[in-house]
């Protein structure tokens, strides 16, 4: 033990620097035991940060007093402390969920560089003598007496968090509550570490396609802008053109719409990420006028570039169903192209939509380079493009199939691909007539 401050001869701010002798388990009472073994089989259930402290703050309470757990960050290389997690048994919390502290102020520098459990045994005393550090008078004010601190480690020891005990009466955090501590420290660090680090794959997650959406929104407009302009100095609005000038011109407009396509799937993307895309579920809607052949209209132009032949394989007047007809047509939007993009020049597009009582099926054949069966396992995955020299040289986001597979689990159906190597591919979907 490291006596690091005194305060009228007692001791205020104490460091445990010395491991536990390997008998300190032998001075655990059998309750103290008990409990024990309670928190080390229950911890590993819990998937929530929230849902740990809870836990420790109501189950552990016999083994050492709380009134206040907390869980401390260290971020931007440990540079910054953020308070992520609260609980507390009063309810007027002044140093909240959020609350930000740059290492370098107050006595958190000294915690992290030692690394061992750290006690002050009454936090009025404490403030008074460090004016400076305002998480410990924010504290004080919430009328804690007694604080524990203790670091928690990753498998490769680096320390990523500070788990506080806190207790409204000082003086009550001593060698054996350490010991205590340490005792369930490994379960409790497993835990925080687990939750921590899916947590923050989470958060980057997000943050990515927050930035993603940004970024897209921004782009849209002004390709768009492009895209009308081009085609109004096409169309000879602002004079005749040399075929050179319409050329250059025709490949300009070609990249934006390209780009456009590419910003589309990335909203859509980033709208499903986020859970911004409602499912807006509509009775009896006529899958045929108002998803399919305006989808294939729009489609069109894409494959008449590259000389594919558009064939349906349907004689349905009509096909209705329960849906959202805006998701389902960026559904028929990706897959037929997809189908133009990776088809042969000169080649076949085949839709054929196919209605039991029961169920709605749509194919989407193409022929082209297809794709091998080692392959198939990587369709429909975010971000992922077949790994073969023909299909990486299609330019593509690998997001469009992703998609897709999304938005028909939405609807709670099922979608599939099938193919013969450098002859076709087929793209199919199936989806319940009416909603589950």
């Amino acid at each position: 033990m490291l006596i690091r401050e005194t305060e009228g001869g007692n001791p205020l701010v104490l460091y445990y620097n010395d491991p536990p002798s390997p008998d300190y388990p032998g001075s655990f009472s059998p309750v103290e035991k008990n409990i024990l073994e309670h928190l080390d089989r229950r911890m590993p259930d819990i998937d929530t940060l929230e849902g740990l402290l809870e836990f420790l703050l109501s189950a552990g309470q016999e083994l050492s007093p709380a009134d206040r757990l907390s869980l401390v960050f260290l971020e931007e290389d440990g540079l910054r402390a953020v308070s992520r997690v609260v609980k507390t048994r009063y309810p007027e919390v002044f140093l909240q969920e959020g609350y930000t502290q740059d290492i370098r102020e107050g006595s958190l520098p000294e915690v992290i560089e030692k690394g061992y459990p750290r006690v002050i045994s009454d936090l009025a005393v404490y403030a008074r003598l460090h004016p400076e550090s305002v998480s410990s008078d924010l504290l004080v004010q919430e009328g804690l007496r007694s604080s524990m601190t203790c670091p928690l480690y990753t498998d490769d020891g680096k320390m990523v968090a500070l788990f506080f005990r806190n207790s409204l009466r000082s003086r009550v955090y001593d060698e054996h509550q350490v010991n205590l501590h340490l005792a369930m420290a490994e379960r409790l660090r497993q835990t925080v570490q687990k939750v921590y680090r899916i947590e923050e794959l989470e958060k980057a997650n997000r943050h990515y396609t927050e930035m993603l959406t940004f970024v897209s929104h921004e782009l849209k407009s002004p390709l768009g802008s492009i895209v009308m302009d081009t085609n109004l100095i096409l169309q000879g609005y602002l004079g005749d053109l040399s075929e050179k000038q319409k050329e250059k011109l025709t490949v300009i407009t070609g990249k934006a719409e390209y780009l456009l396509g590419m910003i589309e799937d990335y909203l859509n993307l980033g709208r499903l990420e986020n859970k911004e895309l409602r499912m807006d579920i509509r009775k009896d809607v006529d899958f045929l006028s108002t998803v399919l052949e305006p989808a294939l209209q729009a489609a069109a132009s894409q494959a008449e570039e590259m000389d594919i032949r558009i064939e349906r394989d349907y004689d349905l007047r009509e096909a209705l169903l329960s849906c959202d007809p805006g998701l389902m047509r960026i559904v028929m939007a990706n897959l037929l192209s997809n189908g133009i993009k990776y088809g042969r020049t000169g080649g076949l597009l085949r839709v054929t939509l196919e209605a039991t009582a029961d169920r709605l099926t749509v194919r989407v054949y193409n022929t082209g380079p297809g794709f091998p069966a080692s392959e198939k396992s990587r369709l429909f995955q975010k971000f992922s493009r077949l790994q073969t020299r023909e299909l990486m040289s299609r330019k593509g986001t690998g997001v469009g199939l992703y998609t897709v597979w999304k938005i028909i689990k939405l609807h709670h159906g099922t979608v599939e691909a099938s193919s013969e190597e450098h002859q076709w591919a087929e793209f199919r979907f199936s989806i319940p007539r009416k909603s589950p």
